[in-house]
């Protein structure tokens, strides 16, 4: 299903943004064996956009220029364990714990970035968000004084009625809020759609 314009033309703009940095970004994906996730380094490295990291066994066919990286085997391993050692001891991991913890491809890709050797993270193809978020707050964790994180999802629908000409913004807060307040916020989105639905706007 083909995009709506507006979602191409927020894309390209992304896009161009990201080429106009001084240097490319290396952003790990913790679910390197996932084919989606595949697919999408593969494109991303050709668009020349970023130097994707895969978390997973390098396959024999590997794509060309992207990185992979073994959480089983990564030389690197013991000091992203001291990391997360050093970040989780005082709410009672043992080093033993900290290095099985390490070797999880969510884990490793977070203490990647923890440690300076990539620029960002995605997670979410899957994984939960509640998983996916809480190794990053465990591993990176946030500014001082931040206390609420949240996610957002674009989601464009070939529907034009809907959102900003085909483009919808859902927040995803369901890793940081209680369920109450999650069914209350779905609630509302559908709403939101429902009144749409009956009154599209003017085009």
């Amino acid at each position: 299903m083909p995009l709506p314009e507006s979602a191409l033309g927020l894309l390209t703009d992304l896009a161009a943004r990201v080429r106009a940095l001084p240097s490319k970004k290396k952003i790990v994906f913790p679910e390197g064996s996932d084919a989606r996730v595949v697919e999408a380094a593969t494109r991303l490295s050709a668009e020349g956009l970023v130097t994707p990291i895969l978390v997973a066994k390098k396959p024999a066919n590997a794509p060309p220029d992207v990185l992979f990286a073994d959480s089983e085997t990564c030389p690197r391993l013991k000091e992203y364990a001291e990391i997360y050692y050093e970040r989780r001891r005082a709410k009672g991991i043992t080093q033993v714990e900290a290095a099985e913890i390490a070797k999880r491809p969510l884990y490793f890709g977070t203490l990647m970035v923890a440690a300076g050797h990539a620029d960002g993270f995605v997670g979410g193809a899957a994984n939960t968000t509640a998983e996916t978020v809480r190794a990053a707050f465990h591993c990176i964790g946030t500014r001082p004084k931040v206390k609420t994180v949240s996610s957002v999802m674009l989601v464009c629908v070939q529907d034009r009625a809907y959102g900003h000409k085909g483009v919808l913004a859902f927040a995803d807060c369901g890793a940081n809020v209680s369920r109450a307040h999650r069914w209350r916020a779905l609630r509302r989105a559908v709403e939101f759609l429902d009144e749409r639905q009956r009154h599209p706007p003017l085009r």
